[in-house]
């Protein structure tokens, strides 16, 4: 049984989770978020991977 914040996802994005972010709870993947807006803000021209954008976005994280 999935935990209660992986229900919206589909195989491919919780494969996409812990094989290319390297994410396996939820709090690891809001950290992973809060980091690429962080980078995202001071630099416009780091784009992070638009899977992982799609998934926060599917999680309810804010994406910049």
């Amino acid at each position: 049984m999935k935990p209660k914040w992986q229900k919206p996802l589909n195989k491919n994005d919780l494969k996409h989770l812990k094989t290319v972010a390297g994410c396996a709870t939820f709090k690891q993947f809001k950290s992973t978020v809060e980091m690429h807006n962080k980078w995202r803000t001071e630099n416009p021209k780091n784009e992070p991977c638009w899977e992982c954008k799609v998934i926060a976005r599917k999680l309810g994280l804010e994406v910049v």
